[in-house]
C-alpha cells in the first residue's frame, strides 16, 4: 500500500488537536476482553475546566486529505481540522474533483457527498447488531441535539467539549472501517486512474459557508501498492499467567490503531485478542516516545504463544504484522521447608513438612 499524506500532521483521529477529550474517549472504547489495553499518557485531570480539554476554535479550517494508492485505484480520505468545521460540512457536502497535470479540475461526484441520514445508520445496525460502529456514528451525527445546527455554540464550554468527544469518536470509527467512512462522507475510491499517470486531487465544501472551510489537496502517481511497514520494538515479558507486550510506532506510518492477535499452536492459526483497536496517544512531553501496550491475562503457564501486532491505517486496512514468541513463567517461590519433630541419636533425623505436597 502507499500512501500519501498532504499535510504533515494529518490524523484522520485528530489525537494532538484533541489530546485530553479523545484520550478519554478511546479509553472508554477500549472494552478488551482477554487482556489488557495500555497506553503510556496520563489522564487530564478530573477536576480540569472543561474549556480547558477543549481545542481553541480559530473560525476556520482547512480540509485535511489522505490518499491511498495503488495500480488501478486511488482511494482517498478526509476530514475537516475542526469539530466545529467538520458539523459545518456535515451540512454542506463535499465535493470531489480531479485535474491531470495542468489541466483544469472535473468533478468527479456527480452528487454531493452527505453523511447518511439516521434511519439508514438505524437499518445498518438492525442488519448488523454486533458491528462496533454503527451505534457510535449514529449517536456522534445525530443523537445531540444541542449540537445538530452548525452555529457556533458547538465552540464553548461544555459543547465544545461535546463535539470534540464526538468528533473524535466518529472520525475513529471511520479510521477503523471503511464502510463507515463511507457512511460519513469522508471517503472516495476513483477506478478511472492510469497506471504511470500524475493526479492532483481537491476536496472542498459544495457551498461556502461564514465558517471557512479551505479546500484540501493531494497529488499522487498511480503505481502498484507497497505493503505498509510492521510497528517496530515489538517485545514481550513473561510474567506469572500473563504477559506483556510494548512496541513504538512506525516512524514512516502514522497508524490510527492496533490489533494484538495471539496464536497458540505456533503460527498456523491467530485469533484476535482486543475486539477494539488500542490508540496510542502522544505524551505531552516531545521528548517522550510514545509506547503502545497490551497484557495477556490468559495465558497458561510454560506454553508458548506467538503474538502479532498490526496498525491500522486511515483507510481501515492493516499493516504488516510484527511478531514476537514468549510463554508466561512460574514466579510464585515455593514455601520455605519446615522442620518437624528433629531426632538426635549420634546421628540427626530431620522430618521435613513439604506442605503436603509428594516428595
Amino acid at each position: 500500500m502507499t500512501t500519501i499524506m498532504h499535510h504533515a500532521h494529518f490524523r484522520p483521529v485528530p489525537l494532538r488537536a484533541v489530546r485530553g477529550t479523545l484520550m478519554v474517549a478511546s479509553l472508554l472504547l477500549f472494552a478488551v476482553g482477554g487482556g489488557t489495553a495500555q497506553s503510556v499518557q496520563s489522564q487530564p485531570s478530573a477536576s480540569a475546566a472543561p474549556d480547558t480539554l477543549a481545542p481553541h476554535d480559530p473560525g476556520f479550517t482547512k480540509i485535511m486529505v489522505a490518499a491511498r494508492v495503488d495500480k488501478d485505484s486511488v482511494v482517498l480520505r478526509w476530514a475537516p481540522g475542526t469539530p466545529h468545521g467538520w458539523r459545518v460540512a456535515n451540512r454542506t457536502g463535499d465535493v470531489v474533483e480531479r485535474r491531470s497535470g495542468n489541466g483544469e479540475f472535473i468533478r468527479l461526484t456527480p452528487d454531493t457527498l452527505h453523511p447518511w441520514l439516521a434511519f439508514r445508520f438505524i437499518d445498518s445496525m438492525r442488519a448488523q447488531p454486533d458491528h462496533k460502529y454503527f451505534g457510535l456514528v449514529l449517536n456522534a451525527l445525530w443523537a445531540d441535539s444541542l449540537l445538530l445546527e452548525p452555529d457556533g455554540a458547538d465552540t464553548v464550554g461544555d459543547n465544545a467539549v461535546r463535539n470534540t468527544n464526538l468528533f473524535g469518536y466518529a472520525l475513529f470509527a471511520a479510521d477503523n472501517d471503511a464502510s463507515i467512512a463511507d457512511a460519513m462522507g469522508l471517503r472516495f475510491v476513483d477506478r478511472t486512474v492510469k497506471l504511470g499517470d500524475r493526479y492532483t486531487y481537491r476536496i472542498r465544501m459544495n457551498e461556502p459557508r461564514d465558517y471557512r472551510i479551505d479546500p484540501g489537496e493531494v497529488e499522487v502517481e498511480v503505481r502498484a501498492a507497497q505493503p505498509t511497514p510492521p510497528p517496530v520494538n515489538l517485545t514481550a515479558r513473561g510474567l506469572e499467567r500473563r504477559i506483556e507486550l510494548r512496541w513504538e510506532p512506525q516512524p514512516s506510518e502514522e497508524y490510527t490503531g492496533y490489533v494484538i492477535a495471539r496464536s497458540a499452536d505456533g503460527g498456523k492459526k491467530f485469533v484476535q485478542m482486543n475486539p477494539t483497536p488500542i490508540v496510542i496517544v502522544d505524551a505531552d512531553d516531545p521528548a517522550v516516545r510514545p509506547r503502545g501496550g497490551f497484557t495477556d491475562t490468559t495465558a497458561v503457564n510454560y506454553k508458548v504463544y506467538v503474538y502479532r501486532v498490526q496498525g491500522i491505517t486511515a483507510f481501515g486496512e492493516r499493516s504488516t504484522p510484527a511478531e514476537v514468541r514468549a510463554f508466561a513463567r512460574d514466579l510464585t517461590p515455593p514455601p520455605a521447608p519446615l522442620l518437624k519433630n528433629p531426632k538426635q541419636a549420634g546421628r540427626a533425623t530431620v522430618q521435613q513438612d513439604r506442605g503436603g505436597r509428594n516428595p
